[in-house]
């Protein structure tokens, strides 16, 4: 195998050892220490003194300060492994490989001879010279891994972002339901929220190093799933940006592994890549291409999913290249699951599969056989948690999410269909259908998650959002009927008048000039 090491950048897949030599920490210790016991046996063989040599690389090598722990600790094992052959070689003037063979030749009588060709069948071919080829291949590996010393260590991913002054101060308030503003996050960031936002929470959660996910195309998928976020009034960037610090905030510090937070936090991201500012109702009376790629189910929520990974797809935005396969393959099963669970027609059925697991297994989501469920509610808390802000924030996305329903009222009216639910911009009322939202769909699900996730402070913000706006409706009653009585008041004066006006003349004023 390691005659196939080559210098970094080809193309090719090399074995373990290559890809650990030259900086890859996708190759385990266990991998390295597997593939270069035998290689070393088989060619560094005795009298050929390419050993003595390997040695003395192997000996410049530890010298140097770049190796971490993991990779000093293999550099002395097969350091060790070289020794101890010059060893054997020394003492019985044999190769290893020769001297396993004789072992085995020795036990015919323990041995059957299918159990012998079986074992020899491994590593050892009875080969006891070498031709001039080996030793050119031997000596061209150790011009090779003199190259890779000379060569400037792989960069290592950064540990700590650097943002423009005005921006940190934004993201160090990651961490704050009441202190984070979105928009004011959108304004200093050139609007790229999205971009920014994750880039920080992924750093401060420590992704980025624990799955080695490459910081090129990390930032190239951040970017280019900004842009597919189009210009709505409420489904664009900055509303995946507040979803995933929502999210963020939910999780908290809950002991999750890694993957599925990574796999939460980046469905989160993407969970409305693409919106067309309709909802899923509408896509499906038009009869449009995506309702009919998805046979009408979860229109948006499956189009969301083939996005991100159409994007993923293209190797400059793949930063899930760095992961194993099986890695990748639960993080996008856990992905689709996440994004396709924000559909509001799943709502009451995921609320109540929630309640049965934790009634099952108990509100430790932590300690769950699956707990892809709690994740699900989590992301979908975290998609309706814009009225769990502060005041301000309320209601600047209550005046948003109504524009974009308007917006789709009025298409629908002009297309002579009937006008969706919220949507008629002639009937709604802004404080009585965000009371009634959040009374139905909103506190329910907060109050489901309360004893799995810290959800203390959203429910408190929502509990004076569900106050400020009934004080709106109050408000609003009071005046209607303060007009209502202006209005009665007016009548009857009026109508005094002209009862006034047809009485006859004299008539009343005796009493006047009595009373004077």
């Amino acid at each position: 195998r390691l005659r196939h090491i080559g210098p970094s950048g080809g193309r090719r897949r090399r074995p373990a050892v290559g890809m650990w030599l030259f900086g890859d920490s996708a190759a385990s210790p266990c991998s390295v220490r597997r593939a270069s016991a035998v290689p070393m046996a088989t060619e560094q063989s005795a009298g050929s003194g390419r050993g003595t040599v390997a040695r003395l690389v192997l000996l410049n090598m530890l010298e140097r300060d770049r190796l971490c722990g993991g990779q000093r600790e293999d550099l002395e094992y097969v350091l060790s492994v070289l020794e101890e052959l010059d060893l054997e070689v020394r003492h019985t003037g044999k190769s290893a490989d020769a001297s396993a063979k004789q072992r085995l030749t020795k036990a015919e009588s323990e041995l059957d001879v299918n159990t012998q060709r079986y074992l020899l069948s491994f590593a050892w071919k009875g080969r006891t010279h070498h031709s001039l080829r080996c030793v050119a291949k031997g000596v061209l590996f150790i011009v090779r891994v003199r190259r890779c010393l000379k060569m400037p260590a792989r960069p290592r991913l950064a540990t700590k972002l650097h943002f423009d002054t005005r921006v940190q101060r934004v993201m160090d308030r990651l961490w704050s339901w009441d202190d984070f503003d979105i928009f004011l996050a959108s304004s200093v960031t050139a609007e790229q929220p999205l971009f920014h936002v994750s880039l920080a929470i992924f750093e401060q959660r420590g992704l980025i190093n624990a799955f080695n996910l490459h910081m090129e195309s990390l930032l190239n998928f951040l970017r280019e799933m900004e842009r597919t976020y189009l210009a709505n009034p409420y489904h664009t960037s900055m509303h995946a940006a507040d979803v995933t610090q929502a999210l963020h905030l939910i999780l908290g510090q809950t002991e999750f592994p890694e993957l599925e937070l990574l796999a939460s936090l980046f469905a989160a991201i993407c969970h409305d890549a693409g919106h067309p500012g309709v909802t899923n109702d509408f896509r499906i009376m038009s009869g449009d291409e995506c309702a009919i790629t998805y046979n009408d189910r979860s229109v948006n929520e499956n189009m969301h999913c083939a996005l991100t990974y159409r994007l993923l797809k293209k190797r400059e935005c793949n930063f899930l290249d760095g992961c194993s396969p099986e890695q990748r393959r639960l993080i996008r099963k856990m992905m689709i699951s996440l994004v396709l669970s924000t559909d509001m027609s799943v709502h009451f059925a995921e609320l109540e599969k929630l309640k049965a697991a934790k009634e099952a297994s108990g509100p430790d989501a932590t300690k769950w056989e699956n707990s892809d469920q709690a994740l699900k509610v989590a992301l979908h808390a975290a998609d309706l948690s814009n009225v769990c802000r502060p005041e301000r924030l309320v209601r600047r996305w209550a005046d948003l999410v109504l524009q974009e329903f308007f917006e789709q009222g009025d298409r629908e009216r002009s297309m002579g269909r009937p006008v969706s639910p919220l949507c008629d911009r002639h009937a709604v009322s802004q404080p009585d259908s965000q009371v009634g939202f959040i009374g139905y769909i909103v506190r329910p699900v907060f109050e489901a998650l309360a004893d799995v996730f810290d959800v203390a402070v959203p429910l408190g913000n929502l509990g004076s959002t569900v106050e400020m706006w009934t004080q709106e409706i109050r408000r609003a009653k009071e005046a209607e009927e303060t007009k209502k009585l202006g209005a009665t008041c007016a009548g009857q004066a009026g109508r005094s008048l002209v009862e006034y006006g047809r009485r006859p003349p004299g008539v009343g004023s005796e009493p006047q000039r009595a009373g004077h």
